[in-house]
């Protein structure tokens, strides 16, 4: 699994915003398991929108430094995390991860 970072961006309000997810670097790898949810339909008049995600867990010590703001690139797909990275089994770390397409 590839660990991808992006960095946010000011705009002219001095928001910051983040870049697409399909920009962000990667910066690391770890070994792991993806346990997927059952994929959801969004609710959007005019757009036909998918939700999908699922579980990730390892015990690989990359995934240490797995921010809650990262993205993981699982099966060619970049998920966004989607839940605090907490510690799992003594040993690992387990999080959530969701990715939107529509």
């Amino acid at each position: 699994m590839i660990i991808y970072r992006g960095t946010p961006v000011a705009d002219a309000h001095g928001n910051l915003n983040f870049p697409p997810v399909d920009d962000w670097p990667e910066v690391g790898s770890f070994d792991g398991k993806y346990g997927p949810s059952d994929p959801a339909e969004g609710i959007e008049p005019g757009r036909n929108v998918v939700v999908e995600g699922g579980s990730v867990y390892s015990r690989d010590p990359a995934a240490f430094s797995i921010l809650d703001s990262d993205a993981i690139g699982i099966n060619g797909v970049r998920y966004l995390v989607d839940s605090h990275v907490e510690h799992w089994a003594s040993t690992g770390v387990r999080f959530k991860v969701k990715a939107v397409t529509g």
